[in-house]
């Protein structure tokens, strides 16, 4: 009979790692199904049905706790787990209404949260036994939780008992889809970019579009020279052409399906930034940054202490990026 592990974990906290022990526990057992939110819900899915058909199936359920599990805060920065909507919080709640086997597992030196830090629904979870996956030990870590799983009913590939385990590879993280309610807000995060709908694939495909208009063709070309070294470092690139001193700039994501991911919204971010340096005077009213916010950079450029915009609003992005990554 098939087996089912439900991996819960927090996008902004852990995605890589989650990812990586999905695809670990997938190849280690036999007979089981490893479950992992990929996409989030789309549009119309129903929450309840979604736990029907996967927590509730599950006979574990391993929650990936990291260092920002516990505090990681909503746009408004409210604390998500307080939120009983919070989809990490449902996970767990429903794990522990049909009274699954949760194993808390401690990644990046993480603490298991106090019993006060926890909304009251989640105080059972620290009452399960916890696991670290330490870095300089993490083959030792894998093999012991392994060997939890044996002990509560799961059968490992024989093939793989003896065999090394890997580390997570860094770099780029798996391209998840932004959800329709992430779509929704991309206006308030990037107010100078549209959604286009079907133009690589009819009913299919959704972009993201700018237009960056430049005082010479000269510039537009400059500014689309310095902004390829960015996409081929970080291995993300755009479609885009050229109208005399006009830029379009369409951002989506081909290998999920022609849909944005963070990786679209980063480079939307960067762009905006970079266009600063370029951008017409009769334009630079266009609220693409505060304009408070940019008088107060414009003003550490002219003291010295920045060589030009872009440098200066490197630091400032940086937080709000942050936050405005932490999808789950």
């Amino acid at each position: 009979m098939t087996k089912s592990i439900f991996i819960s974990y927090r996008k902004s906290d852990s995605l890589t790692l989650a990812f990586w022990l999905h695809a670990e526990l997938s190849r280690a057992l036999v007979d089981t199904k490893v479950f992992i939110d990929e996409k989030g819900l789309e549009a119309g899915d129903k929450w309840v049905d979604y736990l029907e058909s996967n927590v509730k199936l599950a006979s574990v359920l391993i929650a990936v706790i990291g260092p920002n599990w516990l505090g990681a805060q909503d746009e408004d920065y409210r604390r998500r787990l307080d939120d009983s909507h919070d989809w990490v919080r449902k996970e767990i709640e429903c794990a522990i209404a049909n009274n699954l086997l949760i194993i808390p597992l401690l990644v990046s030196d993480a603490e298991l949260p106090r019993k006060k830090a926890l909304p009251t629904s989640l105080v059972p979870l620290i009452n399960h036994q916890s696991f670290k996956l330490r870095t300089q030990y993490l083959p030792d870590d894998v093999n012991l939780l392994l060997k939890t799983l044996e002990q509560k009913g799961f059968e490992r590939a024989v093939s793989t008992e003896n065999s090394s385990i890997g580390f997570p590879a860094p770099g780029r993280q798996p391209a998840i889809p932004l959800s329709e309610q992430e779509l929704d807000q991309i206006p308030a995060i990037l107010p100078q970019w549209t959604k286009e709908n079907g133009r690589l694939e009819a009913g299919v495909s959704i972009e993201l579009r700018r237009n960056y208009e430049f005082e010479t063709f000269e510039s537009a070309m400059h500014f689309m020279l310095v902004a390829s070294r960015r996409f081929s470092r970080v291995n993300h690139h755009p479609t885009w052409q050229n109208r005399y001193h006009i830029v379009i700039v369409w951002l989506t994501t081909w290998d999920n399906g022609f849909k944005p991911s963070i990786y679209d919204i980063d480079l939307a971010k960067y762009l905006d930034i970079l266009y600063l340096d370029y951008e017409p005077r009769e334009v630079r009213t266009s609220l693409s940054v505060d304009p408070v916010l940019l008088s107060q950079i414009d003003l550490l450029v002219e003291q010295g202490m920045y060589p030009n915009r872009n440098t200066a609003l490197q630091a400032s992005v940086q937080e709000s990026l942050k936050r405005q990554n932490q999808i789950k």
